[in-house]
C-alpha cells in the first residue's frame, strides 16, 4: 500500500464510521485516533528512511520533507481527534440529558464533539494535498450530479395515519 493509498484509508475510514455519544462512539474514536497514530508514525518513518537512503528517490531530501510535512500535518488531525475526546465523553453521559441543564451542557458537548471531529478530517484532507499536491474535493456537500429518487406515489398504508 503506498502513503497515499493508506492516507486514503483512514480518510475513507473516518467518513465512513461516524463518531456518536455513546459506547460505540467511544470505541470509534479510540479506533480512529490509533489509526491516525499509526499513519503518522508510517509518514514519520517514510520520511527518515527516504532521508537515510534507505528508501531510494530522484529526491530524497525533497521526499523526505514531504514525508515529515506529511506526518507534521497528521499529528494536527490526531490533535484534534483527541481534542474531542473530552466533548464526547461527556456527550455520553446519560445523566446530562435527564435535567434542562445537563441538555443546555449536552449541546455544547455535542458541538464541540463535531467541531473537533471536523477540523480533523479537514486537517486529513489537508494532508492529501500536502502528500499529493491534489485540492480535495469538499465531502460535506452531496454531489449535484446526484440525483434524489423517485418519491414513492403509493406510500405503503401506515395505522393511525
Amino acid at each position: 500500500m503506498t502513503s497515499a493509498e493508506a492516507l486514503d484509508a483512514v480518510l475513507d475510514d473516518l467518513r465512513t464510521y461516524r463518531v456518536d455519544p455513546g459506547a460505540g462512539g467511544q470505541f470509534t474514536a479510540l479506533r480512529q485516533v490509533d489509526l491516525l497514530g499509526h499513519l503518522a508514525l508510517r509518514f514519520t518513518g517514510d520520511g527518515y528512511h527516504t532521508h537515510t537512503g534507505d528508501i531510494e528517490s530522484d529526491n530524497p531530501i525533497q521526499d523526505a520533507l514531504t514525508a515529515h510535512q506529511t506526518a507534521a500535518t497528521i499529528g494536527r488531525a490526531f490533535a484534534h481527534y483527541t481534542q474531542a475526546l473530552p466533548a464526547l465523553t461527556q456527550a455520553s453521559d446519560p445523566t446530562n440529558h435527564t435535567a434542562l441543564k445537563g441538555q443546555l451542557a449536552a449541546l455544547n458537548h455535542h458541538s464541540a464533539l463535531r467541531q473537533h471531529l471536523h477540523a480533523a478530517q479537514s486537517t486529513l484532507e489537508e494532508a492529501r494535498h500536502v502528500l499529493t499536491g491534489v485540492t480535495p474535493l469538499p465531502t460535506n456537500s452531496p454531489s449535484s450530479t446526484v440525483a434524489k429518487p423517485p418519491a414513492d406515489p403509493n406510500p405503503p398504508h401506515r395505522p393511525g395515519r
